[in-house]
């Protein structure tokens, strides 16, 4: 993560996340209650997961109504991380939440742009070539955001491990 922190810099009006807020989701759930998070993890628990080791992977951009709000670093390769996101995709709709309908790019945000934002294709293309070593993600984490002023805090609820594949 280190190396995300280093190359932060160059997008006007960016809120470049720090430290603790940098983290690859695997599936976004949105609201739920405690009743639903309550069956997710019960369900979560009972599940082996497993991952390959990963590698940072280039930088993208997704856009909402037209303009940049967000730049992320990508991660591959994707299969295993893709797995995952199924299992818990699959475990979110027997919960009776709605299934995810948008196609799973593994992704760290790094940045959330305001409209006023200038830079960002720019600092997207400078970073196309962006790589790692291969790391392991070692845990998967249910987190509950808060957002406030100076944007989202995470505050774990549940962990399970994952082992290397």
């Amino acid at each position: 993560m280190r190396q995300l922190l280093l190359c932060q810099g160059g997008v006007s009006a960016a809120r470049w996340q720090d430290a603790s807020q940098l983290h690859l989701t695997v599936r976004y759930l949105g609201k739920v209650d405690r009743h639903i998070a309550d069956m997710l993890i019960t369900m979560a628990e009972s599940e082996q997961w497993l991952c390959p080791p990963v590698t940072l992977n280039g930088m993208g951009y997704f856009q909402h109504k037209g303009r940049i709000d967000q730049i992320w670093a990508g991660v591959a390769p994707r299969d295993g991380l893709l797995a995952m996101h199924n299992t818990l995709d699959a475990m979110a709709v027997r919960c009776r939440l709605p299934p995810e309908h948008h196609k799973f790019i593994p992704h760290i945000t790094m940045a959330r742009l305001s409209a006023a934002a200038r830079g960002a294709e720019a600092f997207v293309a400078g970073h196309s070539d962006l790589t790692s070593e291969p790391f392991v993600f070692n845990r998967l984490i249910m987190f509950e955001s808060i957002i406030g002023h100076r944007g989202a805090s995470y505050h774990p609820i549940a962990e399970w491990p994952v082992a290397e594949c």
